[in-house]
């Protein structure tokens, strides 16, 4: 309690001491503050008691075991535990693979070889596990003053293009879903604040103070592939537009020629052989969340990741925390590293022990689409109902808990927000057009990923925070100022 205690002081100094916006006094920074705070507070009560019946449930708790796993490196080996904290290679693996081994995301998503979206969120939160003692909200609060602090970076860069900026910050702060899950131990927060400082580098690259500038960038673009690359990947080719039209003077005349190039782009690389394989990967993306929706047991072995279905849990049994042995002969699929094609096999009993990766109920919230199944043309055939499911459903109607009327509530606002502001909107100079362009073609993209790969609300909802992000702020840019409303 003492170290949160300190903590929560320090970040009130830092607030009050760096945090000045000349359009917000300070009383509405440190309510923006205690809001996020409230919110984040929120987070860990839901996935506690309502989700977790008394423990931490779903990914947070992953993370947090992980990441307690990894900290224990420190307390026996300091300097490979630094080495592994900045990505080096590990010397004396050997020395390690005990630890590595008690975790289960970490290990996993490496093997597979791909750009690993979990180990940044444990890496931080195995720094916190030094001082934190295990005390959960410790945790909570880094995260949820980090975010905070994106939320800061991010109405820095854009209250200049926005009339109401009062209302623009409450906003920021207090839609559902940005954040709720922008707000607690998940991958949303850090990546609030990764987009904070991007934006924030990005808008002020061609100001003084480059060379901090440039590192700035550098540091949000790292921070964006490698806490959710699903978000980099677009956001930053796409916001690269921007210094197309600084270089330009921002002409229009442009906008509508780099609008055919993206789309005759997108195109070939679905349509024409290449190195990229888009409709190889959607399809496997969708593949491994249909099977994360119909729930199952999973754990890895030396060359492969292996899953059976649920209702198979009982012929499995965990001999410890991370370990588990087949006790019945089962029906299954297996992966091999490196590949996306499953292949189905059974596996006998055994005294074999396997790293435990995960057994988990079929999702309440999955819903069926027609899959894309490596096909191109159903790939671009699902482009309509993939944006519906993002940014419409779920509906009362639909398969979930009763949070989906919170989520269905929040989508249909934030769309009759958006015709609002467009109606109503200002006239727009042709610096925001190009700014509206790269904001729109951003949450275009990353919708129709999230739409195309994911059958499942509850993830969903949580998915598309940047999307959520960027319509907000599409839409108060769009909205002109009270006093040109009466006119």
């Amino acid at each position: 309690m003492l170290v949160l205690f300190f903590l929560f002081c320090l970040f009130v100094y830092l607030i009050y001491k760096y945090v000045l916006i000349d359009s917000l006094t300070r009383r509405v920074i440190f309510i923006g503050f205690f809001i996020k705070l409230i919110y984040s507070v929120s987070f860990i009560l839901i996935f506690t008691y309502y989700f977790g019946n008394g423990y931490l449930y779903g990914d947070s708790a992953s993370f947090i075991n992980d990441a307690k796993a990894i900290s224990e490196i420190a307390d026996n080996y300091p300097l490979e535990y630094i080495k592994l904290i900045l990505g080096q290679k590990a010397e004396s693996q050997e020395l390690i693979n005990p630890f590595i081994d008690k975790t289960n995301i970490w290990s996993y998503v490496g093997k597979n070889e791909n750009l690993n979206d979990n180990r940044l969120i444990i890496r931080l939160n195995s720094i916190i596990h030094l001082f934190s003692n295990q005390f959960i909200y410790i945790h909570l609060l880094i995260h949820s003053f980090i975010s905070f602090f994106g939320i800061v970076l991010i109405f820095r860069v854009f209250k200049k293009y926005v009339e109401h900026k009062k209302t623009f910050w409450f906003i920021l702060l207090l839609f559902p879903s940005v954040a709720f899950f922008g707000g607690g131990i998940s991958k949303e927060s850090i990546l609030i604040f990764s987009l904070g400082i991007y934006c924030f580098s990005l808008f002020n690259l061609s100001k003084k103070y480059y060379i901090k500038g440039l590192v700035y960038f550098i540091i949000g673009v790292l921070l964006l592939f490698y806490n959710k690359p699903y978000v980099g990947i677009f956001v930053v080719p796409i916001s690269s537009i921007l210094m197309i039209g600084y270089s330009l003077k921002w002409n229009l005349k442009y906008i509508k020629f780099i609008l055919v190039t993206l789309i005759s782009i997108f195109l070939l690389i679905v349509f024409i052989p290449n190195k990229i394989k888009l409709t190889e990967r959607v399809s496997f993306r969708e593949t491994e969340m249909i099977n994360m929706a119909e729930g199952g047991v999973a754990f890895i072995n030396d060359t492969a990741f292996c899953r059976f279905d649920y209702k198979y849990k009982s012929n499995f049994v965990k001999t410890n925390d991370t370990l588990i042995k087949v006790i019945s002969n089962t029906i299954g699929q297996y992966k091999l590293f490196g590949t996306k094609e499953y292949f189905d096999f059974e596996i006998k009993v055994s005294d074999t022990e396997y790293s435990h990766y995960l057994t988990y109920a079929p999702s309440t919230s999955f819903f069926k689409t027609k899959s894309i199944g490596n096909s191109k043309l159903q790939l671009i055939k699902n482009i309509p109902n993939a944006i519906f499911n993002v940014i419409i459903r779920p509906f009362p109607w639909d398969n979930g808990d009763k949070f989906k009327i919170v989520v269905f509530i929040q989508n249909i606002g934030l769309i009759f927000f958006l015709i609002y502001s467009f109606r109503h909107r200002k006239v727009i100079n042709d610096k925001e057009k190009w700014v509206l362009f790269v904001l729109g073609l951003s949450a275009f993209f990353i919708t129709l990923l999230i739409g195309w790969t994911t059958p499942i609300f509850g993830a969903i909802v949580r998915y598309k925070v940047p999307v959520d992000l960027f319509i907000i702020i599409i839409s108060f840019i769009l909205l002109k100022s009270k006093q040109d409303e009466k006119k």
